[in-house]
């Protein structure tokens, strides 16, 4: 009787495995299973989270913990059988952790360095990447960094890019993925926007395809990485989205490194991202100064002040006040309309504000600002003159 009791349980174990669950990813899981034991270190700013899991896989929550996206990681080619890759080479070489790292003005960083330990012997080729996670108090966009290290004797001729697995709140499969053309930037959509822009660099290429088992060779990601297009628009199955993107090569010398930067933000719609990476670029630009809360006094009314001074070269400042808390959002506009930067857009409590406004990278011209909170809008005009 124990016997069949065994034999039964045998053939149920191995019905589950031929036979998964509808919707989920066998291989996925058993990644998964390797790091979910491990304390992955995260944060949530506000509006976003993220997590940085020991073998380097960055995710994406929402301001509720919702998953949106369920890897974002480096790719580093020197071959077509030689792709340093999360699935099949990523192993810990300096464990996930919290870090004092003042760069951008962030106020938090998660940092980590990883390997190719994990494939034994390790595969090449030999990088270490250093990998840092920054955050903001009250945004909806993070930064991530990648440094890559050459660890060979030998000069590296290195492909880089990334791949992103969507799990957009927290449904698998039926995604879309967006490219926006001329620009480094990529939504990835299934009831919630997620998007994903190169800041440091252009891409060379953007392709994407269905998440199935198995497609982790490198063989195949040097195909991707090679794609040499960009794919404006990719509708996924139940399975979801795999997307990969390449930039141009670039050489390594031995022990030297280089360096790229991805942002990312999320939002209820293409204008959440916008305004969120918006914002971030500022920040990676080193052009955005922040906004500072005066506790004079306690408005009674909401009102946007001229900004001072008018005309002005390169930077001026904005006041405005805020009489309950309430999203705020504080936009510039060039003399066709367009959106040439995000000074605020976040929730606020009841008080009065000022922000600076750096315009090195604009042309003298008419330009104008659009404050909004709750069910007030006003719209002033200021003059650079350079």
């Amino acid at each position: 009787m124990m016997k069949k009791y065994f034999i039964l349980c045998i053939i149920i174990l191995l019905a589950w495995n031929i036979f998964p669950a509808n919707g989920s990813r066998s291989k996925k899981e058993r990644r998964n299973l390797k790091y979910s034991v491990l304390a992955d270190s995260g944060f949530n700013v506000g509006h976003i989270g993220a997590t940085l899991s020991e073998y380097g896989n960055v995710q994406i929550f929402d301001q509720n913990g919702t998953l949106n996206i369920w890897q974002f990681t480096p790719l580093i080619a020197t071959c077509d059988t030689c792709v340093y890759n999360y699935w099949l080479d990523a192993g810990t070489s300096d464990s996930t952790r919290f870090i004092q790292d003042s760069s951008f003005a962030a106020d938090t960083a998660l940092y980590g360095a990883f390997d190719n330990s994990y494939s034994n012997p390790p595969h090449p080729p030999n990088v270490l990447v250093k990998t840092t996670v920054y955050g903001w108090g009250g945004s909806n966009y993070v930064l991530v960094k990648y440094t890559v290290i050459n660890r060979d004797s030998l000069f590296m001729n290195a492909m880089v890019g990334t791949e992103t697995i969507s799990q957009n709140n927290e449904f698998i499969g039926n995604d879309t993925v967006q490219y926006i053309d001329t620009s480094n930037f990529f939504d990835v959509y299934n009831r919630t926007h997620v998007g994903i822009e190169l800041l440091s660099g252009n891409l060379s290429s953007l392709g994407s395809f269905n998440y199935l088992d198995g497609y982790q060779k490198d063989s195949l990601y040097y195909v991707w990485l090679n794609h040499n297009t960009f794919d404006s628009l990719f509708v996924a199955d139940t399975m979801g989205s795999v997307t990969i993107t390449s930039q141009a090569p670039q050489g390594i010398k031995p022990g030297d490194s280089i360096t790229f930067y991805y942002g990312i933000s999320i939002g209820s719609s293409l204008a959440d991202l916008y305004a969120g990476l918006d914002t971030l670029k500022m920040r990676y630009n080193g052009t955005y100064t922040g906004i500072k809360q005066n506790n004079y006094f306690t408005p009674v009314s909401y009102k946007l002040y001229q900004n001072y001074p008018n005309p002005f070269n390169p930077s001026t400042t904005i006041s405005f006040n805020v009489i309950k808390q309430d999203h705020v959002s504080l936009r510039v506009y060039n003399i066709l309309g367009e959106v040439v930067a995000t000074l605020v857009n976040e929730v606020k409590s009841p008080g009065n504000y000022s922000v600076r406004f750096d315009a090195r990278g604009l042309s003298s011209g008419i330009y104008f600002y659009e404050f909004n909170s709750g069910n007030f809008r006003d719209v002033k005009k200021m003059i650079i003159l350079k």
